[in-house]
């Protein structure tokens, strides 16, 4: 019965989830509403008519979904596949989920640098607000600033090596 704010929200097993009619359920980074085949995650109202999932971003794939009621909101895609649409929903689409696959880089930066050298510029392109980004550089290399970014700054050794990192957006990691 009350309105809720979630980093993350993991809905799955099969389980039978109420919320509170009229209630709105905010999401920051991810939601996953995920039951199997035969044994169907359910979100309800509590009571009639409808309740709310906002979420700013991202597509959310949900699978095997029992959803009655729920106003999917906020601007993020919202996906069931395998699921049953069971009245009062909007802003969802029951079916198939569009690929899920980050495209990260290419990484921009000084590709031949001399080494015992500071001020190292590399970025990568955006993937948006809720993305976080792991950087790997070269043994004796440092990263000084920027690590979680789309951008750092590295302190070059003495050790050739490469420079690589991974992000992770909306639950989905590529590197």
């Amino acid at each position: 019965s009350y309105n809720n704010t979630y980093d993350t929200l993991l809905i799955s097993g099969g389980s039978l989830n109420y919320f509170g009619a009229g209630t709105i359920q905010t999401i920051n980074s991810y939601l996953n509403i995920d039951g199997t085949v035969g044994n169907l995650t359910k979100i309800y109202p509590e009571t009639s008519p409808t309740y709310s999932i906002n979420m700013a971003n991202c597509t959310v794939c949900s699978n095997y979904a029992d959803i009655i009621g729920c106003q999917a909101v906020g601007g993020a895609s919202f996906y069931a596949d395998n699921s049953t649409n069971g009245g009062g929903n909007t802003g969802w689409t029951f079916g198939a989920c569009p690929s899920s696959t980050l495209t990260v880089g290419p990484i921009t930066g000084a590709t031949n640098t001399c080494v015992n050298t500071t001020g190292n510029v590399y970025s990568i392109p955006s993937l948006g607000s809720n993305a976080t980004y792991t950087w790997t550089v070269p043994v004796g290399s440092t990263i000084t600033s920027g690590q979680g970014t789309a951008n750092i700054q590295v302190a070059i050794g003495s050790t050739a090596g490469t420079i690589s990192v991974t992000a992770t957006a909306c639950g989905n990691t590529n590197g």
